[in-house]
């Protein structure tokens, strides 16, 4: 990316922000502080669906091509690379938010800002307006488009989940939890109020963070396929996964995650636990202790 910016090779650079719960910091502030020479801020707290109670929600076609017109990221053949400021936490987020709505030339920046500050790469600073006047934009050249079916609601995730937790499980459709042991063994609470612990009956648990080296970078396609096989994923083709995680953030981690290592058929269950545990109440209790083993016996074969 370095060599690319230096070429002025025409390219939009994303640095998409996010709060995390639990991690201190303003985005938005930090975007100012610090960032890739060139980079907008796209905001992925603001640019959603603000009709909907739940947080994260993808936006409609028509407010994420407005979103974009303000942004002035045109829907045309240059490279989008995302990336944020903890590593690979929330651009996996804008990187599927782009795949979404039409574009595929997107990509992430590996480690993303600490790598870059690690590898004492230039940045610059200062405040500007984010969003910028749209009346000479052309409606042509934000000609984005929402693949609905890249998108699962709570009504499909109740359908296959019923399907997994049966005696014999009759779906191939399987459901993937990003969200670390303990919040998916229900043994701690959720940070949003009201949402209760647990998990999807029939879901699997894949922690994001077991993806990263130390560095916040990916782990090889080699180690990125052990994790999902050691955790019970099937990654045949004819296998889909509907990814989930808190709020639809860390879950895209999981489904940038299988694509590195070529496994295709990834949909995102946007409303994710914060919908699922507010609105389903609970069908089985789940074992914590049994949940958290595992996670400690994984966690220790790869440290081996």
């Amino acid at each position: 990316l370095a060599s690319m910016i230096q070429q002025r090779v025409p390219m939009y650079i994303l640095d998409a922000g996010c709060l995390i719960p639990g991690v201190p910091g303003n985005s938005k502030e930090e975007h100012f502080k610090t960032r890739i020479p060139g980079a907008k801020f796209f905001d992925v707290d603001d640019i959603v669906d603000k009709s909907s109670d739940l947080p994260h929600m993808l936006p409609s076609n028509e407010d994420f091509k407005e979103f974009m017109k303000k942004l002035k990221v045109k829907k045309d053949n240059n490279l989008v690379v995302c990336y944020d400021r903890l590593g690979c936490i929330s651009s996996p987020r804008a990187w599927y938010t782009f795949k979404v709505f039409g574009r595929e030339n997107v990509a992430v920046l590996d480690g993303g800002l600490p790598k870059w500050l690690e590898l004492n790469l230039p940045t610059e600073s200062g405040e500007y307006e984010i969003y910028q006047d749209t009346s000479a934009e052309e409606d042509s050249e934000y000609n984005y488009s929402k693949d609905e079916s890249r998108v699962k609601n709570l009504g499909y995730v109740k359908l296959i989940s019923s399907l997994l937790s049966g005696q014999t499980p009759q779906s191939l459709t399987q459901i993937v939890d990003a969200r670390p042991p303990a919040r998916f063994a229900g043994a701690v609470d959720e940070p949003r109020p009201g949402v209760r612990p647990g998990n999807v009956p029939g879901s699997i648990n894949v922690p994001f963070k077991n993806l990263f080296n130390k560095d916040q970078t990916f782990k090889t396609s080699e180690e990125l396929r052990k994790v999902y096989e050691d955790s019970g994923v099937n990654l045949d083709q004819d296998r889909p996964v509907v990814h989930l995680c808190g709020s639809g953030v860390t879950a895209c981690i999981n489904i940038l995650g299988m694509e590195l290592i070529g496994k295709s058929g990834n949909l995102l269950y946007d409303g994710s636990w914060t919908e699922y545990g507010s609105v389903i109440e609970e069908e089985t209790r789940p074992n914590p202790k049994a949940i958290l083993e595992r996670a400690y016996e994984e966690d220790l074969k790869r440290k081996q």
